[in-house]
């Protein structure tokens, strides 16, 4: 289902990053950082750039006989139609504190058209937004409770304006190991429900809005520069190179059939589950102040 996917996906990576960050390599030092007047507080912000695929979902109607030897059994009805889009480079910058055990942060996934999809006569795009509060578990484990929001510009060529909102809550785990003085492994796995709610358009059985599932997951490498890199304003650097996924499912989608004489009301309505996923490589520069 095309849904504008602006997940406001609350990604686990940064917990990650932040986490690698403090374990960079058996003798490179911490990179929290004394801010006067707040105590212990480490300030982090970086950038993320995500080569992406999206595989989208949408839906449209189509033409169909119940009895092929007969025209006179014409019939309407919904369909649910993916494409997958080519690569897409969306930058995603971040930024986040931590304090003591606790940390919280942002990110964002900036309005990307997919413009080659030629299949809902104008572009599709997408944007995300991602809220995050994590705890340290362990030093080297992060849980987390995160907020996702997004839209998608397009579900359906059946109207003209089809914008979808997601929106929903998860829970996760990111951790990081060390591998040599300076190269650690991260990954993160985040699960939690969501909600859809249209605009302009209903499905076939008069709603418009659905619950579904969010599943994220990346893993990858990170690399602690050297303690001088940024002068005496950057107190730590790390550079990430992963792999990220993300799916979103709705649970249960009314798709209708119709009588060509009346295509406004369904005859017949079947229901069925919609996924749609993005992934590709994450390359990442994360600095502590």
């Amino acid at each position: 289902m095309k849904l504008r996917q602006a997940v406001i996906v609350v990604s686990l990576a940064f917990a990650t990053v932040c986490e690698a960050a403090d374990n960079s390599g058996t003798g490179t030092p911490a990179v929290e950082t004394e801010v006067a007047g707040f105590g212990d507080v480490s300030i982090i912000a970086g950038l993320r750039v995500w080569a992406n695929r999206w595989d989208i979902n949408y839906i449209t109607r189509e033409a169909f006989q119940t009895d092929p030897a007969d025209p006179s059994t014409l019939m309407l009805r919904d369909v649910n139609a993916t494409v997958a889009s080519s690569q897409r480079i969306v930058p995603m910058p971040f930024l986040g504190i931590r304090t003591g055990n606790f940390l919280a942060s942002v990110s964002y996934f900036p309005t990307t058209s997919y413009g080659d999809v030629d299949v809902l006569s104008d572009d599709i795009e997408r944007d995300e937004v991602e809220l995050n509060i994590g705890y340290y578990v362990l030093p080297s484990v992060v849980v987390s409770l995160s907020y996702k929001t997004g839209e998608q510009s397009k579900l359906t060529d059946l109207v003209a304006d089809s914008t979808v909102k997601v929106s929903g809550i998860m829970l996760g785990a990111s951790f990081s190991a060390p591998l040599s003085d300076r190269f650690s492994a991260y990954g993160n796995f985040a699960y939690g429900i969501g909600k859809s709610e249209l605009k302009h358009f209903t499905f076939a059985d008069g709603d418009d809005s659905l619950r579904g599932s969010y599943q994220i997951g990346e893993f990858g490498i990170s690399y602690g520069l050297s303690p001088d890199f940024g002068g005496p304003f950057l107190k730590g650097a790390l550079l990430t190179l992963g792999f990220r996924s993300w799916t979103l499912t709705f649970d249960d989608v009314p798709l209708g059939t119709y009588s060509p004489a009346a295509p406004a009301t369904p005859i017949a309505i079947q229901k069925h589950d919609i996924r749609s996923s993005t992934d590709g490589i994450v390359l990442g520069f994360v600095g502590v102040f």
